[in-house]
């Protein structure tokens, strides 16, 4: 007798077998661990520089290069990227998984206070964290607001 005449033949045992495996896999899966699952934030700052009144060359050549300088020394960083627009440097700076933020931040702040000849009007450096959420609609609001100023 095949299976195919063995489950025709007796469907109850193939309903019992079917559930069996149901229980057995909702069973397994109630105990699997969180650790399991990877941590998946990417541990970010976010440096914002005020310049009033700048062009974004004038912001670029003035305060982003020389930020991006001074960090280019931090401890575990991967990269960074920056946006230079009217009045305003954003310099990101990603980070290797696992890295401590808080500690970061203020090697960071060190790093940037060693830039001294920065123009008159620039204000002081803010240092944000910043998951990649943030940052996704950040670059969506940047790019929307330079699309209505040009057309």
């Amino acid at each position: 007798m095949n299976v195919a005449e063995s489950s025709v033949r007796y469907p109850i045992t193939v309903i019992v077998r079917v559930l069996l495996v149901l229980v057995f896999g909702y069973v397994s899966l109630t105990f699997l661990t969180v650790e399991l699952k990877p941590e998946t934030q990417e541990p970010i700052l976010l440096v914002s520089t005020s310049f009033p009144g700048a062009a974004p060359e004038e912001v670029e050549g003035e305060v982003t290069t020389r930020f991006e300088e001074a960090i280019s020394g931090v401890s575990n960083m991967l990269y960074t990227q920056s946006i230079s627009s009217y009045g305003l440097s954003q310099v990101t700076v990603f980070y290797k998984p696992g890295t401590n933020l808080d500690l970061s931040a203020s090697e960071l702040q060190r790093n940037l206070n060693r830039v001294t000849d920065l123009p008159r009007t620039v204000q002081k450096p803010q240092i944000f964290k910043a998951s990649d959420q943030v940052l996704y609609f950040r670059h969506f609001c940047i790019v929307m607001k330079i699309s209505a100023e040009s057309g």
